[in-house]
């Protein structure tokens, strides 16, 4: 059943009612999706929560890639790349050589084969089809079908969790973290990274936003909604930043390209798919010869927008806030 935000509790962040000022946004399927926003903390949220019915038509075959792996190989080995420097800054932000982690919705599995690599104990939650099935192959990694429910796993038992894109796509994200807190060990690490509102790509593109992605991302998170957010949970914030060349440089030029070629983000969808998705064949190639100058002039834009503080991913570094139980 869909749910409608004015008549839906409050912000899972603050707890204001939300209001009056709407985001527009087309999807790639041409349907339009309106995101309302939170005037006590900026947070943006789908006017109307898709039922499991309208949501899982986004998150088909070609949404997760082709084959055995989600991007070509080239652009594969450089995502592999990034995982495993990821890996070894949360061990070094949990400041232990080993321990126990776990990685909500962990996709592929890979940044978990990583954190195995270097000696910790890995778990991990994925939602049934294509990501899940790759992550199975990986040996080790005690995985678990479905979301982040109480009883999947006991209380007080990781060292360090990590929710890599995915609070952005669950209905209730105060209920994620709360479970979250009720698994983390004492002097255990929490690491959640979502796309920035607050970047320049963001404040630039406005509902163009590669970030933006509607209807898959249910929420719209700034450093201030998501930091309330948090700390309704029962966390406290170590550390914040917001570079992110790996989704950075892509999403800077996709963003100039939504505003000149239908469907939305065709370019990444090319990527992903290996062509075939939807899109007129010569879209497809406006999209390849646009994307000579664009990737580059990207990565200079990511440059510049992470030095300034307005990156375009939104990481935040926390830890169970003293005498807090993730209580509201």
């Amino acid at each position: 059943m869909s749910e409608e935000a004015s008549g839906a509790p409050g912000c899972p962040a603050c707890g204001a009612a939300w209001g009056n000022e709407v985001m527009a946004c087309t999807a790639s399927d041409g349907r339009e999706f309106r995101y309302g926003r939170c005037p006590g903390c900026g947070l943006y949220r789908l006017t109307t929560l898709p039922g499991p019915a309208e949501i899982a038509g986004f998150y088909d075959a070609a949404y997760y890639g082709a084959g055995e792996r989600k991007f070509p190989a080239l652009m594969d080995q450089v995502r592999n790349l990034f995982l495993r420097r990821r890996a070894t800054r949360v061990a070094g932000w949990a400041g232990r050589a080993a321990g126990r982690a776990l990685d909500v919705g962990c996709g592929d599995g890979r940044f978990l084969g990583h954190m195995q690599g270097l000696g910790w104990q890995v778990a991990g939650t994925e939602l049934p089809g294509a990501a899940f099935d790759r992550a199975q192959k990986i040996p080790g990694i005690q995985l678990k079908a479905g979301t982040l429910t109480g009883g999947l796993f006991p209380p007080a038992s990781f060292d360090a969790i990590t929710i890599w894109h995915v609070l952005e796509h669950v209905p209730d994200p105060l209920a994620m973290l709360r479970a979250c807190r009720e698994l983390l060990a004492p002097g255990g690490l929490l690491v959640v990274e979502v796309p920035n509102t607050d970047s320049w790509q963001n404040q630039l593109a406005g509902p163009l936003a590669f970030n933006v992605d509607p209807p898959r991302h249910l929420y719209q998170f700034g450093p201030e909604s998501l930091g309330r957010l948090l700390a309704r949970a029962g966390f406290s914030i170590r550390r914040r930043e917001t570079s992110s060349l790996e989704m950075g440089v892509i999403g800077a030029a996709q963003s100039v390209m939504n505003g000149l070629i239908k469907p939305r983000d065709l370019f990444y969808d090319l990527l992903r798919s290996r062509g075939k998705c939807p899109g007129a064949p010569a879209a497809k190639w406006i999209s390849l010869l646009l994307a000579v100058p664009l990737v580059p002039a990207g990565l200079l834009f990511t440059v510049a927008e992470t030095l300034a503080g307005h990156g375009p991913a939104l990481r935040l570094i926390c830890e169970g806030a003293a005498n807090s139980s993730g209580g509201s």
